[in-house]
């Protein structure tokens, strides 16, 4: 039997992983034990073990879930080659989080600093979306233009969040076209 579908496994990581959100609520991710964790899902430390290697690799995936979800919510992936200036301005445009009590706690500076990779991440789940629409084909040529287009774009969002106190985020129409002509150029056939 495949151990991603046994029910016991699928019940054993759900209180797991909701002990955890119910633990980090109240503590930082560094301070979480196993021991703690295990008491409130009523596990012993080495059915913990037998799913993660450490609270870090919970969180990773906990973290990955939720940044799979935020992405999985945005609506301009179909965009990108259609009209790459509306798929450029909605990037730009920041998204509420699907779920803040969770978002909130598991995106804090005091947890994210233990995620290293957060940026590919997302970049990473901002990708999978583009390829999930089916307006891009899935090659190792696109992924690395897609990469290099995201990854930019990503940084550049950053930096104008960072200056920004609104909720909304100011790109110059110039941007906007400058980057559209790079997706365009890059996805030309």
């Amino acid at each position: 039997m495949n151990d991603k579908t046994d029910l016991r496994v699928i019940k054993t990581r759900r209180a797991i992983k909701s002990a955890f959100i119910q633990l980090i609520q109240k503590k930082n991710v560094d301070k979480i034990t196993v021991t703690e964790l295990a008491k409130i899902a009523e596990i012993n430390k080495g059915t913990f073990y037998l799913h993660y290697s450490d609270i870090y690799a919970l969180y990773y995936e906990l973290l990955q879930e939720q940044v799979g979800k935020i992405a999985a919510h945005l609506t301009y992936y179909e965009q990108i080659l259609n009209d790459p200036e509306a798929f450029v301005r909605e990037f730009f445009t920041p998204s509420p989080d699907t779920s803040p009590d969770v978002g909130a706690v598991l995106f804090s500076p005091q947890n994210i600093r233990f995620c290293e990779n957060i940026f590919s991440m997302i970049v990473d789940a901002i990708i999978e979306n583009i390829f999930s629409v089916g307006v891009i084909e899935r090659t190792s040529l696109n992924i690395i233009k897609l990469q290099f287009l995201i990854d930019g774009m990503f940084l550049q969002f950053s930096r104008c969040a960072a200056k920004m106190d609104s909720e909304s985020i100011l790109i110059e129409e110039e941007v906007v076209q400058y980057l559209a002509s790079q997706i365009r150029y890059s996805f030309s056939f």
